[in-house]
């Protein structure tokens, strides 16, 4: 008898101090993940202010109201972008963006939505984006990139990204690669 309940409460204390595995990537069905992270490999003065930094959230902080958003299953969907786009004298987002600038130059900032298809692959752990799911073809003033491929995090709680980012300088436009995090909203 004795024995039977000291291999019970070996059993009990067995199971007791198992730790759940949180390994296990997870994009559920509909999430919600915000910029937390955007850095370039150069300094640069985005908002004129004559001091340059890596960390492009610091020189516009507007841009942390960027978001990405998935809509599907644990395996596929819909991605959306929303990232905020200059809009330069309030030409149109149809128009290409200007090669000239000025300090009288306006620049505005807006949202504008980007919406691809996704597949999770390599056990979850990486998201290959495919084809649009509307045609934009007609617009020639997007300054960032959109990825083929982005990284899912272990918890599946950031995305990240390499791709490159077209950024308004006092010498004009110039292009920068840049890394994007993105963590999910609980």
């Amino acid at each position: 008898m004795i024995t039977r309940i000291i291999l019970f409460l070996s059993i009990l204390t067995s199971l007791l101090s198992c730790k759940k595995d949180n390994s296990t990537v997870s994009i559920e069905a509909e999430q919600k993940f915000v910029l937390t992270k955007l850095t370039s490999q150069i300094p640069l003065d985005l908002n004129f202010d004559g001091k340059a930094s890596i960390d492009l959230l610091e020189e516009l902080p507007l841009l942390s109201k960027a978001s990405f958003f998935t809509i599907g299953n644990a395996e596929k969907g819909l991605s959306q972008l929303y990232w905020y786009e200059p809009r330069i004298e309030n030409i149109s987002f149809l128009s290409p963006i200007p090669q000239n600038y000025s300090n009288k130059t306006k620049v505005e900032y807006l949202p504008v939505e980007r919406s691809y298809y996704y597949q999770l692959e390599d056990n979850k752990s990486k998201i290959i984006f495919g084809d649009k799911w509307v045609d934009d073809s007609n617009r020639k003033s997007y300054t960032l990139k959109f990825p083929d491929e982005a990284q899912v995090s272990d918890q599946g709680n950031t995305i990240t990204f390499l791709t490159s980012q077209t950024c308004l300088l006092e010498e004009g436009f110039i292009v920068v690669p840049v890394t994007v995090v993105f963590t999910m909203v609980k």
